[in-house]
């Protein structure tokens, strides 16, 4: 696996870190002796901090999130375009909808839960309550409340000529 950039920096600065670090320690344990033993605790803990932020390797790496691909071939956008931009696509998408009554399915939130829905064990499609859904797996990761299903239907529809009223959001997962 290679490292992404952030992970070389911190490795890096830590090395750097070793030798402005380990002197004053070094120095530190060398003192030990010459203290009353009923001094030498309160210099242990600051020492053992120290050497385990500092000279310990860093080595937890954030978790690797995989989130599940669509149902489709590819999607409207690149992926990565889309893991970045992909809240202002819906809100220009809503924009247009809403403000100026233009309908198009390509970014259209409807479009993307179709294709991106994640099914149970049964088979059943999950709503946003479930932490398996699509969007919750890079929202909850990203610690980002999606707020997108209180109107809006989080799974897909049974059918796509289902009609509902457009003055009733659609709550129900």
């Amino acid at each position: 696996m290679i490292p992404k950039p952030a992970q070389v920096a911190i490795l890096n600065s830590v090395r750097l870190l070793r030798p402005i670090v380990l002197q004053p320690v070094l120095q530190t344990v060398r003192r030990l002796h010459l203290l009353k033993p009923t001094q030498r605790p309160a210099l242990l803990l600051p020492l053992i901090l120290l050497i385990s932020t500092f000279l310990l390797p860093a080595h937890a790496a954030a978790p690797v999130l995989k989130p599940m691909k669509g149902k489709g071939e590819r999607c409207v956008e690149d992926t990565e375009f889309m893991r970045k931009n992909h809240m202002e696509l819906l809100l220009h998408q809503r924009d247009e909808t809403v403000h100026r009554g233009i309908r198009t399915k390509k970014h259209n939130l409807k479009e993307c839960i179709s294709c991106h829905a994640i099914n149970d064990a049964n088979g059943t499609p999950v709503s946003a309550a479930d932490p398996k859904h699509f969007c919750r797996q890079c929202h909850d990761y990203t610690s980002v409340k999606i707020d997108c299903f209180e109107c809006h239907s989080s799974k897909p529809r049974p059918s796509s000529r289902s009609v509902r009223s457009s003055s009733t959001p659609n709550t129900s997962d």
